[in-house]
């Protein structure tokens, strides 16, 4: 990592400022520092990362084929310092570079569901940070923007259970704020088809196959007893492979699951029941 680092700093040293290939040099070596600093937690390189990812927005030409790469790049070293900070201006600039990012993206390009997902994101971000006092059309553009990352991503695509909790969360926000059934109904759907997916992160699925329970029991929807037993199979997988430090966590998370579907009243870690 550190190697990596000093080579793309040395690369920027030496191509001249004017040099029509500056700008993705800068790109590459704040890419390597916010990986560095990913894994080495070392604030300055979280903030040299920011600032040459400006530098490569700053000199990239209108137009340039990376140009959507570097908003990209420098919208999500925004959101990495919202998410350890606070800092509203930080979240604020991020909407603003990943959605140019976005918009300069064609909607047949493979990167363009991504993108619209952090942008759907940071929306959502944005309203649960601000909420009344914030922009009222916030999880509008969410929904909007991860019901379109849905639709463009490739069916059997790993990345679509995690994609549609994001739907549901907005979803399930939005019957919270307005009250429309509808939108409890499609949250409902959401996590179903998130939960069946034949592929993607175990976790992700097995997260929307909790959701999924939740909004069925909320409406009595006949798709309950079939969320539960596609829960208990996800956990029944996910347990395969992982090493014993994981695996009490991994029953834990799912217990409850399990013991509703049984028809057990809820109890605590102590065996004494929390409710009938």
């Amino acid at each position: 990592m550190a190697r990596d680092t000093s080579i793309c700093r040395g690369a920027v040293d030496f191509i001249p400022h004017s040099h029509p290939d500056k700008p993705t040099v800068l790109n590459n070596l704040g890419f390597s520092l916010r990986a560095r600093f990913e894994h080495l937690d070392e604030l300055s390189d979280l903030e040299n990362a920011i600032s040459t990812l400006r530098n490569a927005v700053d000199l990239t030409p209108d137009g340039h084929p990376y140009e959507p790469d570097h908003l990209g790049n420098l919208g999500h070293s925004f959101i990495i310092r919202f998410a350890r900070f606070g800092a509203l201006s930080d979240l604020l600039d991020a909407i603003s570079s990943l959605k140019d990012a976005a918009d300069l993206t064609p909607y047949d390009h493979r990167r363009k569901p991504d993108r619209l997902n952090n942008l759907g994101n940071s929306f959502l971000t944005r309203f649960r940070r601000l909420g009344d006092l914030g922009e009222q059309n916030d999880l509008e553009e969410a929904i909007s923007m991860l019901r379109d990352v849905c639709h463009l991503a490739p069916h059997g695509h790993p990345d679509n259970p995690h994609s549609f909790n994001d739907l549901g969360i907005c979803l399930v926000a939005r019957c919270a704020r307005l009250g429309e059934r509808h939108d409890f109904e499609d949250a409902n759907s959401v996590y179903s088809y998130a939960a069946c997916s034949p592929i993607g992160p175990v976790s992700d699925r097995f997260h929307a196959s909790h959701a999924w329970i939740t909004r069925a029991r909320g409406i009595c929807h006949p798709s309950l007893l079939h969320a539960h037993a596609v829960a208990i199979n996800l956990l029944q997988l996910a347990w395969i492979g992982l090493p014993l430090t994981q695996r009490f966590a991994q029953l834990k998370q799912g217990a409850d699951v399990v013991r509703e579907a049984a028809g057990f009243p809820e109890t605590a870690v102590d065996g004494s029941s929390k409710g009938v």
